[in-house]
Formats: C-alpha cells, sequence, structure tokens
C-alpha cells in the first residue's frame, strides 16, 4: 500500500485536493483516500521530527505501508540555485542536530552512540534517500527539471541569515525542512523506500516577505503529485 505523508493539513490539501475529493484530515491517523479505483493511505504527521517519527513508526507498525511518498514545503538556501517554487527530490536527509555540541558545531559521533545500526553499518546524522534507485526500485519516471537536493532537517527554523549561512557551509545543504530526517529513519528501519518531495517556500534564514513564497510553492506541490501520483497508483500491487 501507498503511504502519503504530509507535516500539515494544508500541504495534504495542496498537494492531492485538486486530483480527488480528500477525507476529514487529523493529525496522526492514517486515513484510506480512493483514488483512481485505488485505495491510497493519508498520514497528517504533524510538524517536527518528534511527530513525524512518533505517528508515521505507528501508522508502518498498524498497516500494510509497502511505499511511502512524502510531500511537502522546504527551504532554499539560495535562491539562485534552488528558487521559489522549484520543486526537488531530497537524495539525502541530514538532522544536524544529533551529537556533541560544541562552541562552533556538532560532532555527530562524539557522544560515541550511533542512532543504531541498519545492515551493520552505523547511522549517524544521515541517510542516503537515493530518489531515483528508489523510482527505478518502484517503476517509476521522476520529471527531469525536478532539483536532487541535501537537506537538513531542524527543529528550529533558521531565522537569521548568521545561522543560514553558517549551516550552508558547514553542511552544504541545498534546503531545510523540519520533518525529513525521521520520516527517513523510519523507513530505513523497515526497508520501505521512500520519495521525498519539496517546493520551495522561502529563502532560509529571510524573514522577509520578498523571499516567501508559500502560495507558489502550494500549486507547484499540486502540480508535482499531478505528474507522480498517477504513475504510483498504477505500479500500486493488486
Amino acid at each position: 500500500m501507498l503511504l502519503i505523508v504530509t507535516a500539515t493539513v494544508q500541504e495534504m490539501r495542496a498537494a492531492l485536493g485538486g486530483i480527488a475529493p480528500l477525507p476529514d484530515l487529523i493529525q496522526g491517523e492514517p486515513l484510506p483516500w480512493p483514488c483512481a479505483g485505488t485505495e491510497v493511505l493519508l498520514l497528517v504527521c504533524g510538524v517536527g521530527v518528534i511527530n513525524a517519527a512518533l505517528h508515521l513508526g505507528a501508522t508502518l507498525a498498524t498497516h500494510p505501508v509497502s511505499r511511502v511518498l512524502n510531500a511537502g514545503l522546504a527551504g532554499s538556501f539560495d535562491l539562485g540555485r534552488v528558487a521559489l517554487g522549484a520543486t526537488c527530490l531530497v537524495e539525502m536527509e541530514i538532522w544536524p542536530e544529533y551529537g556533541l555540541g560544541l562552541p562552533d558545531r556538532v560532532d555527530p559521533q562524539g557522544l560515541k552512540f550511533p542512532l543504531t545500526e541498519i545492515d551493520g553499518a552505523p547511522v549517524w546524522d544521515r541517510l542516503d534517500l537515493a530518489p531515483d534507485t528508489s523510482a527505478a526500485d518502484l517503476d517509476v519516471t521522476l520529471p527531469l527539471p525536478w532539483e536532487r537536493a541535501v537537506s537538513l532537517t531542524v527543529s528550529t527554523v533558521t531565522a537569521t541569515p548568521e545561522r543560514a549561512g553558517h549551516l550552508r557551509k558547514r553542511y552544504g545543504a541545498a534546503i531545510e525542512n523540519m520533518e525529513g530526517f525521521a520520516l527517513a529513519y523510519a523507513c530505513r528501519l523497515r526497508h520501505i523506500p521512500l520519495l521525498e518531495v519539496r517546493t520551495i517556500s522561502n529563502l532560509v534564514g529571510s524573514r522577509d516577505p520578498e523571499h516567501w513564497a508559500v502560495t507558489k510553492s502550494f500549486s507547484a506541490l499540486g502540480e508535482a503529485m499531478r505528474q507522480l501520483l498517477p504513475q504510483l497508483i498504477q505500479t500500486e500491487p493488486a
């Protein structure tokens, strides 16, 4: 079964509302959604890594989910590279807040304890998502113009240019979100393929209204799902 996850009701409505009528969405409750003759599962997980891990983990434990699509908004560290309204496929998720906090950085191995081991390899602060490999496994063709992006998952949205510059220099990430690492982690633990699609709503580190385009990014999210979802539904196991 395909599970579609967004952080908020607004993102789910933007992503899927133009495709078929949606059920009454409630945070944390997985709900069936009939679409083109196929039943899909929808989950509004809530904002942040705790909500994402808690509610996706519970859903995977109680439903026969075989693949996950995460759709949502994100901020761009460089609008010259990833513009407002652009669509991104996340190729790596980094959690920059795990580890030993030093004056100028966080050392993910400073505590000496990885988050877990998967297939014999320790997981510290990052996970490869390999969207093109996942798409091939799912028999899905990804639109060529979509950016492939390294993403930071944060618990505190970056609100200053200084903080944004530090994170960009330290991690080389292109975008910032608040749930991706937790969702990727839950899926990786259960060996479930994940595609994470993000559309750009703002410049990371800026509160200037000129650097925000939420309506544009919502529209882009809906268009991305109209391109991707029919393929996923066609390849849904009977």
